[in-house]
């Protein structure tokens, strides 16, 4: 965790992307919000921000289903773990319902509303 810890703490940008299981961060994401309360630590316990100013947070999150609450949990997960990291929120691109990628592939703009989104990203523009 720790080469994660000074990625998470080096980057500029950071994009959290997950599916949705039951309405929340799959296993894997949620494994490093998880261990990130040691940053938590660090700012709240013992005084030291990990962040810097300018950090931008990116959340790609996709589900099944037609539920407009279906991103709620995890949204609010992934704000509070940016929060807590020294990221400031830039935005969301979501995506449902899809099942799987080819999904992805069929669904009109999706990859080109994605791109330029990541391009906006990379070039520190504001959220498209």
């Amino acid at each position: 965790m720790q080469a994660v810890y000074d990625k998470l703490l080096a980057a500029d940008a950071v994009v959290f992307a997950t599916p949705i299981f039951f309405r929340g961060v799959a296993s894997q994401g949620k494994r490093i919000v998880d261990r990130a309360q040691a940053l938590w630590v660090r700012r709240h316990r013992l005084k030291e921000d990990p962040g810097r100013p300018g950090r931008r947070g990116l959340f790609i999150v996709t589900a099944g289903g037609s539920s407009d609450r279906v991103f709620d949990g995890a949204r609010d997960t992934v704000k509070a773990f940016f929060a807590e990291v020294g990221i400031k929120w830039w935005g969301e691109l979501v995506a449902r319902p899809l099942e799987g990628p080819e999904e992805v592939r069929a669904t009109p703009g999706l990859l080109d509303k994605a791109e330029a989104i990541g391009k906006a990203l990379a070039e520190g523009r504001p959220f498209p």
